[in-house]
């Protein structure tokens, strides 16, 4: 499932940093997504379909919420 615009997503953005192959992120960083409250990610680059919170693919999320425009 992609994220909607209506998806609670608290992912601070600036924990991640975003490469030709993913987002990698380094120290433990806890963020909700969805209906999942305190999800924690840490040390792992993170690409299409390779992590899912709640249902969510966290690569859409990422995208939707981080990628510059």
């Amino acid at each position: 499932m992609a994220a909607s615009a209506q998806t609670l997503n608290t992912i601070n953005c600036s924990a991640f940093t975003k490469f030709p192959n993913g987002w990698a992120v380094g120290a433990p960083t806890t963020f909700d997504l969805g209906t999942v409250k305190g999800a924690t990610v840490a040390r792992k680059i993170i690409q299409p379909g390779s992590e899912s919170v709640g249902g969510i693919d966290l690569f859409a999320a990422l995208e939707q919420k981080c990628r510059k425009k």
